[in-house]
């Protein structure tokens, strides 16, 4: 369903044919596979044909836009009333998706010799070199990464030998199971990935990495919000109704439908 809402952007915008817009619709399909919900989809893909129009009205150069820009775009929407919440948030990501794709520049490189930047630094070049991954996968394994460490030692020294199998259990009970099983697999995938690195850097005595658990991606794991009416209809013909337990289940269900 998801993949129908960015289907339809691109038959229906006038703005289809811009070169923001072909981004809009790139980075829909990357919101899709990551399992948001129909409702969602919808807002994010709105506030964005929003900002195409802004820019539009505004003869905003598609190169110039960055943080900047959409903060302009989202004091002028809060202005009418028009802003919700998560809509900065989709917005950052919307640019960081033009920046891998070229289309805007990447902000000017500030140094940082921070412990943190120095191991995300370390991490993403273990990741190219050493497990042939693309960049983009860094950056979407990064902010759940990110997110355990600082939950695991906060303002106090990452002292990443210190890590056991109990950080991580109580890391993903906390939010692995409020996610979609798309967005919980890719979260989960990142642990691996990372409690991997430390090992092969010696920043752990084990490989917790096989403490991870995995998530179940069944096909039809969801209960169907609806059957069909000749689904119903053959559902009602099985029972037999010449029979108290067939009437009774006949019952059952037609109670059960009235609901």
């Amino acid at each position: 369903m998801a993949n129908r809402f960015a289907k339809d952007y691109i038959v229906s915008e006038r703005s289809r044919k811009s070169v923001l817009g072909t981004h809009v619709n790139t980075f829909m399909s990357v919101v899709a596979d990551l399992g948001y919900s129909p409702s969602t989809i919808r807002t994010q893909l709105q506030l964005l044909k929003n900002l195409i129009r802004w820019v539009q009205e505004n003869d905003v150069v598609i190169s110039n836009i960055d943080e900047s820009i959409t903060d302009r775009f989202l004091s002028e929407s809060g202005r009418k009333g028009a802003v919700h919440r998560g809509d900065n948030k989709t917005l950052h990501r919307f640019l960081d998706h033009l920046r891998r794709e070229g289309a805007i520049p990447h902000p000017k490189p500030t140094f940082n010799d921070s412990p943190l930047a120095h191991l995300k630094s370390q991490y993403e070049d273990y990741l190219l070199k050493e497990r042939g991954l693309s960049t983009t996968t860094g950056s979407r394994y990064w902010p759940y990464i990110q997110r355990f460490l600082f939950e695991r030692f906060g303002n106090k020294p990452m002292r990443l030998c210190e890590l056991c199998p109990q950080d991580i259990d109580s890391f993903l009970l906390r939010h692995a199971y409020e996610r979609t099983a798309r967005v919980a697999q890719l979260m989960v995938s990142a642990m691996r990935s990372f409690l991997r690195f430390l090992f092969r850097y010696g920043e752990t005595k084990c490989d917790l990495s096989t403490a991870v658990p995995t998530v179940p991606a069944w096909r039809l794991s969801e209960i169907p919000k609806y059957i069909k009416p000749e689904e119903i209809e053959f559902l009602l013909e099985s029972c037999d109704r010449t029979t108290s337990v067939g009437r009774r289940n006949y019952s059952i269900l037609l109670l059960g439908m009235c609901q």
